[in-house]
């Protein structure tokens, strides 16, 4: 349409429409923007939300990081005790196997035989060591046999050069003397090696006690 043909009427007509229409734009485009700044305040609120939750899920991350390094410490304390513990009763055992050792060895210095009778007949040899022992001891410790029960596990004849070694132990004779049985008096004494190991007392005194 050419303007130069319209009249005036015309012309002020289409400007009213134009016009019209533009404010129809404008208060489209006011509801538009109304509404964006409306999104765009629920946007906002929204991130605020969201960085309370971040800051709420950090606080949070912290405090389950402060808890498992308490927690890994307490482990390694406990480990620590546990190794300590180990440690003493793998000392504990040691100890008691050492304890063990040594009455397994003080028990079998008892079993070995560590008494010894020499100058004994060879035909009271004959009938038996065991019974020669304990007739030593009831003649000549009776109340001992009474209080105590006393039994021989072993006994055994000594190499020969075993008995002439004692008879030239002058101390051990004078510290021993010498028992009667079956009206004879017969030498007695220790095994050398208990007596130039260990402080043995004399036999009589040991028995009477």
């Amino acid at each position: 349409m050419q303007l130069s043909k319209l009249t005036e009427l015309e012309f002020r007509a289409m400007i009213l429409r134009k016009l019209n229409s533009m404010c129809k734009d404008i208060s489209t485009m006011n509801k538009d923007i109304e509404t964006l700044k409306i999104n765009q305040l629920e946007i906002k609120n929204h991130q605020e939300e969201i960085e309370n939750d971040i800051a709420e899920i950090k606080n949070t991350l912290e405090g389950l990081n402060n808890r498992v390094e308490e927690a890994e410490n307490q482990i390694s304390e406990l480990e620590d005790r546990v190794e300590k513990i180990n440690q003493s009763e793998n000392q504990k055992e040691k100890t008691i196997k050492k304890q063990e050792d040594s009455l397994r060895e003080l028990c079998n210095n008892w079993k070995h035989n560590n008494i010894c009778i020499i100058r004994v007949p060879k035909e009271e040899n004959e009938q038996g060591l065991e019974n020669i022992f304990e007739e030593i001891v009831t003649e000549n410790f009776p109340n001992l046999v009474k209080e105590e029960s006393i039994q021989v596990q072993e006994a055994q004849r000594a190499l020969a050069s075993l008995v002439q070694q004692l008879e030239h132990w002058p101390v051990v004779w004078r510290d021993l003397g010498s028992v009667l049985a079956r009206g004879m008096y017969l030498g007695c004494t220790l095994s050398p090696a208990l007596v130039g190991s260990r402080g043995w007392r004399p036999l009589n005194v040991s028995l009477s006690r």
